[in-house]
């Protein structure tokens, strides 16, 4: 599939605004029938590793992509969090969404749509080790954050949360952290004894949780495990509690090196590295 040159138009005006779901699949909706029906024009082409797209459509609000997703077993996930909508055209994806305490995961098949709210966070990948084909439209304005989006943390984006401060908390069981490689510069403690240590109320709490204001990131095998507890720290005001998404597997899979050096110089941030060995 080739795309044909085609001046695209100018950037959004300032009055624009957030799209409703509604809004996004149909748009999904119909340019996926243009595809289907050989109506498309294809405005511009871009390719990454495992993944092609060509621009099917662009005004003030919304951008549609035509997006081809190569066999992979690692999730795509949109950094822009802007709201948007699939329609699935050819294979089967496997799309998940975060709700605060945990994974919401679902396959969305051919002929099937998915949508996501502004700031929510989501993956996308294609399902059983084979190539998917969907339209995807994509809100070009974002609204504010929500909480939800505030509680995530990307895995390229830990060495700079590392120099600002953030203290980072290993709860993997010691079974994992020998399968998968240490996370050096971490408090490696018990999943239930978190909430304990870092709520600057509590008679046991790190001799540094003196504040519900120090950015926690917590970091599980994948992820998961992260997010009740970190859903947990917020109800108790401790606002900046986030999940290192994907967890360390996520961080092995963004730079093989980076579980060895990430967070080396967080060490000096706090010293209850101490507990690395605590379970």
């Amino acid at each position: 599939m080739m795309a044909t040159a085609t001046t695209l138009p100018a950037a959004p005006a300032a009055s624009a605004r957030v799209p409703a779901a509604p809004v996004l699949l149909a748009a999904a909706d119909e340019h996926a029938a243009r595809v289907l029906d050989g109506t498309a024009r294809f405005l511009a082409r871009e390719a990454v590793p495992g993944s092609e797209r060509w621009l099917l459509h662009r005004d003030e609000n919304i951008d549609v992509w035509l997006v081809e997703q190569a066999p992979t077993t690692r999730w795509h996930r949109p950094t822009g969090l802007n709201a948007a909508a699939i329609t699935v055209l050819a294979g089967e994806l496997d799309i998940e969404r975060w709700n605060g305490e945990g994974r919401i995961a679902r396959r969305v098949g051919s002929g099937e749509q998915a949508s996501f709210t502004s700031g929510t966070m989501r993956g996308t990948r294609p399902a059983a080790g084979g190539t998917a084909l969907a339209v995807h439209a994509v809100a070009r304005w974002r609204a504010p954050l929500d909480d939800l989006a505030a509680t995530a943390l990307f895995p390229g984006d830990l060495q700079r949360a590392v120099a600002r401060g953030a203290r980072v908390i290993d709860i993997r069981t010691q079974q994992e952290r020998i399968a998968q490689g240490p996370l050096l510069g971490a408090i490696a403690i018990d999943p239930d004894k978190v909430a304990h240590r870092v709520d600057p109320r509590s008679a046991v709490r790190f001799r540094e949780a003196t504040s519900t204001d120090i950015e926690w990131i917590i970091a599980s095998a994948d992820g998961t495990a992260a997010q009740p507890i970190v859903a947990e720290l917020r109800r108790r005001g401790i606002t900046r509690a986030r999940v290192l998404v994907d967890g360390f597997a996520g961080l092995a899979e963004h730079d093989p090196v980076e579980p060895l050096r990430a967070i080396l110089g967080g060490v000096g941030h706090h010293r209850d590295a101490a507990v690395m060995a605590a379970h």
